[in-house]
């Protein structure tokens, strides 16, 4: 899952990992993607969160996410800097990317959680 409030993000990193195998849902309101993941919990390996939106924060959203599912990788996302931003344990965040993100980078990052080859089996 992808989740950030900005239309081209999401359609960009989209289909980025479509290209290299993947299936990925990419949503611009937290609210539709926290109803994704109730509906397709088990369909989930990885969820890649912006840290500042409108509707609803980064850390307000993976709170949620935890609250339907403790174990799935999360990585979140900023364009700014996430030194003085509080991100609690218990949200147990796999990793932190800096924006602009290249579809390389995002490639490997994906590829330390859901190899392709597994995505490719599950499907």
């Amino acid at each position: 899952m992808v989740l950030d409030d900005e239309n081209d993000i999401v359609f960009i990193f989209r289909k980025s990992l479509e290209l290299v195998g993947y299936t990925a849902f990419a949503f611009t309101d937290p609210f539709e993607a926290l109803e994704h993941l109730k509906l397709n919990n088990d369909r989930y390996g990885l969820i890649i969160s912006d840290i500042r939106m409108p509707k609803m924060s980064g850390i307000d959203f993976i709170s949620n996410v935890r609250k339907i599912n403790r174990s799935v990788n999360v990585v979140l996302m900023s364009a700014f800097s996430i030194k003085d931003i509080h991100i609690p344990d218990e949200l147990n965040i796999s990793e932190f990317m800096q924006k602009p993100i290249t579809p390389s980078q995002l490639k490997q990052i994906v590829l330390k959680y859901v190899p392709v080859i597994q995505q490719l089996r599950d499907s």
